[in-house]
């Protein structure tokens, strides 16, 4: 938190003078810390595992719950530890993601390993996090520095590298939609 105000005020002193860089740099720093631990504030991680497991399974997520005997198959013990509650949120019902989140899901989990649990969809969030704050800072031109404000924040490092909240993902889509529509690369802004 200190580190963050003291790059706030770095930045409203010097933002024409940051190299996109270190705008880079610094959101990197601080987005990796948080993809060391397992998701402390929210379970939603788990769920997006779990989705992605099942849409390359070739099973529709909304007509099954977790707990269904019919997946069976796909549990493994770090998402359904033995002898205690599955560490999915609502197991006893079908997913609440939307089908884009769902590809987002199945997208991540087809380059992610079991054995690795949440972090492949934490390492996905926090990419999110470093594209925006690039796009961000491309986008501010000779004030790139106030990119910093988004790349830096612990929060958006705690939701996104720890938690690997769709925010980030949201925000990406949302920051490219305005970055290409504001130079006329309308297909770009489509694909957003």
């Amino acid at each position: 938190g200190v580190i963050f105000v003291g790059l706030a005020i770095l930045v409203r002193k010097d933002a024409a003078r940051t190299p996109i860089w270190f705008v880079l740099l610094v959101t990197l720093a601080v987005q990796l810390p948080e993809l060391l631990f397992l998701p402390r504030t929210s379970d939603d991680a788990y769920r997006y595992v779990w989705d992605g497991r099942v849409l390359l399974a070739s099973i529709d997520p909304y007509g099954f719950v977790p707990l269904d005997p019919a997946l069976a198959h796909l549990r493994d013990p770090l998402l359904f530890p033995e002898g205690e509650p599955p560490l999915i949120n609502r197991p006893g019902v079908p997913t609440i993601y939307p089908p884009i989140a769902q590809l987002w899901f199945a997208l991540v989990a087809l380059f992610t390993p079991n054995v690795l649990g949440t972090l492949g969809v934490q390492i996905a969030a926090a990419g999110a996090v470093i594209l925006t704050t690039c796009l961000l800072a491309r986008f501010l031109g000779d004030r790139s520095g106030w990119a910093l404000l988004y790349g830096a924040c612990p929060a958006v490092a705690l939701e996104a590298a720890n938690g690997a909240h769709l925010d980030a993902i949201s925000a990406l889509c949302v920051l490219g939609l305005g970055w290409a529509a504001v130079r006329r690369r309308h297909w770009l802004a489509g694909v957003f």
